[in-house]
Order: C-alpha cells, then sequence, then structure tokens
C-alpha cells in the first residue's frame, strides 16, 4: 500500500512536470530557430561581411544568440533532470520508506505485526515488477509531451490561411484568340495556372463595378484601385494604385530606394496579397529578374538557360544582349564555369546579368525587371540597356511587353 503511494506520488510529480514541456520546448526551438537564421544569413552574404569588416561583430552576435538559446534551453532541461529523479530514485526510495513507515506503523499499533521474510520478499517483488513500467511510463510522458508541442507548431502552420492568387487571368483558348477573360463570366470557369499546364478551378470572388473591365487588345497589366500589402491586420503597404502597362511596350517605373517600387512589381506577378481592388493581366508566362539575383548551383550555362532546352543561336543573342561575351572569354572553362552557391565565384555585376539573361533567355511575352542595371558599372548599363532597350534592343525587336523598376532617373 505504501509503496503504491510513492508511485503515486512520483506519477503526479512527473505530470507536473510534463505539463510545462510545450511551452518550454517552443521558446528553445523559436531561439534555434533565430540563431540559424541568422547564421544562415551571414553565411550567404560572406563576401560582402569580410569586404565590410563585419566579420568580428557578427561573430559576437552570432555568439551572443547561441548564449541566448542555451540560457533558455535551462528551463526545459531542468524539466528533464526533474523527470529523471523520480523515475530513477522512486525505485531505490520506495522499498526503504515503505519498510520504515510500516515498521513504526506496527510498533505503535501493537498487533503483533512484524516485518518478516515474506512479507518483505513479496513487497520486493511487487515492487520490481512495477517499477520496470511505472518507470517507463514517467519517461515518456516527457517525450509524448514534446511530440504534442511539436505537433501544436505544424497544426498553427496549416492553418495559415492559404494564398490565393485573386488576380484576373485570360485562359490559353483566349491567348490563342487574342482575347481576355471577363472578369463576371469567367469568374467560375477553368484556367490554366501560370506556372503549370494543369487546370485549377477559380474560386469565387466578390466583385466591385470598379473591378468589371475587360483588358483590350493593347494592354498587358491593369491595376484598378489596388491596395497591396503582406498583413491585412497591420494595413497595406500601398494604396489605391491605378496602373495601366500597354503590351509590347517598355513602362518604367522610377523612384527613390524604398518607395514601393519592388513591391509593385511583385504584386503584379502575384507575390503579394491584393487586400482591395483588382488586378489583370494578359499573359500566364511572366519572365522576372529580382534585383538580388538568384542562381543555381552549377555552370553559368546551366544558370541561364534554367530548365529549358537549348538553342545555341538564341543563347548566344542574349550573350550578347547582356555584355556577357568579354566575361566568358576571360574565364577558363567559359560558359562551363561552375559558379558555385548563390552565385558566390561571381563577381556582383555579372551575377546581376545573368540572372538577366535568364528572364531575356526564356522568351515569354511579359518581362519584369526590378532595378537590374543598379549594380553594373556606367558603360556596362548603358551597353546593356542599348541591347536590350533601345531603339534596335532585342526586346523591342521580339514586341516583348517590359515593366521595369529603377532608381535611377538617367
Amino acid at each position: 500500500m505504501f509503496g503504491l503511494i510513492r508511485y503515486v506520488v512520483s506519477m503526479g510529480g512527473s505530470l507536473g512536470a510534463t505539463g510545462l514541456v510545450m511551452s518550454r520546448q517552443a521558446m528553445w526551438l523559436e531561439a534555434i530557430e533565430k540563431r540559424i537564421t541568422a547564421t544562415t544569413t551571414m553565411l550567404s552574404s560572406m563576401k560582402g561581411v569580410k569586404m565590410c569588416g563585419l566579420t568580428e561583430t557578427l561573430t559576437k552576435t552570432i555568439q551572443d544568440l547561441r548564449i541566448e538559446e542555451l540560457n533558455i534551453s535551462k528551463r526545459f532541461r531542468k524539466l528533464l533532470i526533474w523527470n529523471m529523479a523520480f523515475t530513477y530514485l522512486t525505485p531505490v526510495a520506495a522499498p526503504i520508506l515503505t519498510f520504515a513507515v510500516f515498521s513504526v506503523l506496527a510498533r505503535d499499533a501493537g498487533d503483533g505485526k512484524t516485518l518478516d521474510t515474506a512479507r518483505i520478499f513479496t513487497s520486493l517483488s511487487l515492487f520490481t515488477l512495477l517499477s520496470e513500467p511505472l518507470g517507463a511510463l514517467i519517461m515518456s510522458l516527457l517525450t509524448f509531451m514534446g511530440a504534442v508541442g511539436s505537433f501544436k507548431r505544424i497544426q498553427d502552420f496549416l492553418d495559415i490561411e492559404v494564398r490565393r492568387d485573386i488576380r484576373k487571368l485570360p485562359n490559353r483558348i483566349d491567348l490563342l484568340l487574342g482575347k481576355c477573360d471577363d472578369p463576371i463570366t469567367n469568374q467560375n470557369k477553368t484556367s490554366f495556372s501560370e506556372e503549370t499546364d494543369t487546370c485549377t478551378e477559380k474560386e469565387d470572388l466578390a466583385t466591385t463595378p470598379k473591378e468589371i473591365t475587360l483588358l483590350s487588345n493593347d494592354e498587358a497589366i491593369v491595376l484598378q484601385d489596388a491596395s497591396f500589402g503582406w498583413d491585412s491586420g497591420k494595413g497595406p503597404l500601398l494604396h489605391s494604385i491605378d496602373l495601366i502597362v500597354p503590351k509590347q511596350k517598355i513602362t518604367m517605373v522610377v523612384g527613390p530606394v524604398g518607395c514601393g517600387k519592388s513591391t509593385l512589381l511583385k504584386a503584379a506577378l502575384g507575390e503579394i496579397p491584393i487586400l482591395s481592388g483588382s488586378v489583370h493581366i494578359n499573359s500566364l508566362e511572366v519572365g522576372f529578374c529580382d534585383q538580388s539575383p538568384w542562381h543555381m548551383n552549377g555552370t553559368i550555362q546551366e544558370s541561364i538557360i534554367g530548365i529549358m532546352s537549348l538553342d545555341q543561336l538564341w543563347y548566344r543573342t542574349v550573350i550578347y544582349a547582356c555584355a556577357l561575351e568579354e566575361d566568358l572569354r576571360q574565364l577558363s572553362l567559359g560558359d562551363q564555369t561552375p559558379i558555385g552557391s548563390q552565385g558566390i565565384s561571381l563577381s556582383g555585376g555579372q551575377s546581376q546579368r545573368i540572372a538577366l539573361a535568364r528572364s531575356i533567355y526564356a522568351r515569354k511575352d511579359l518581362v519584369i525587371l526590378d532595378d537590374v542595371l543598379s549594380g553594373l558599372d556606367a558603360d556596362t548599363e548603358n551597353r546593356v540597356f542599348h541591347n536590350l532597350l533601345g531603339l534596335k534592343g532585342l526586346l523591342r525587336k521580339h514586341s516583348t511587353t517590359v515593366l521595369m523598376a529603377s532608381s535611377s532617373g538617367k
């Protein structure tokens, strides 16, 4: 009886510890993610870190994050120690305390009961039978609660609202006929997604009279009283934007750094939620080059052609237009030179022009360029601009619609 009470007390102490496991484990995981994010960011920008002499500063910052992580983890580890103490001390302490309490109570009662051999070995057999399964149960409680906390994090992620692309897009048939969808009559029609050739069913979306607009054949993108923002609770970043991008022409968005040019372009791409208004786009496939170049870990040629097949004539034309010929001649392996992770072996200008070449090589009807010339020297910038956007530029020759952002007023 007394041994059973001891095991019940042990179980209660373990349950008290496991009740705090989820919250403290979540705090520890958040600290780990914060440190890993900072470390990854630093490693991906190692060239700039060394050039600016920030190695010691960032090393101290990451070390401080590691110390903070260890301090937070102490709370979780104390629960582990508490749980293990109950698990391993109970089988040792339970027989001793049980026999001591029985002897004291038997002496005070004076009924002639004694702690004889039969009682001792019977009790020890019961303790042995109970200790292993109860110890395993107590240890598994902590692991179980940790798993529940992990499932909660997964569930919180799954409960996040799914991002929907509510731009008004044409379907393949209308593009072949040279027409665009009417937002009213085609809201529930099946359309092809921008990225794949699979069909997706459009959801019913409430339209206001201001959204009832047909794109004419000379309009590529139309924004009507559109507001954009990452979080609807914090309000839009851009308010009441009205914009018409004409087809087969070059449209430039010029403004100072931080005024929202990149946000506007990403909104046209469907990468930023539309909080109000409407966005109509007359193309299902878009070539895009960001101001922060992205590269695959392969050769220069693989980074330019991407998943497309190699067309030697068009490839050489794009190389010339993006002023990469001289750079490739200076490399011993030419366009077969490995560029490394995130283009680590390239200069800033080379990295930007290779990313630009990829968007041009794709040969899309609509190309969106986000301040892609800002990282080039004056001569290279002038050459690339005239090769692509000049009167005899490559994009003009192919009647490509270009939407370009720039922080330069030149």
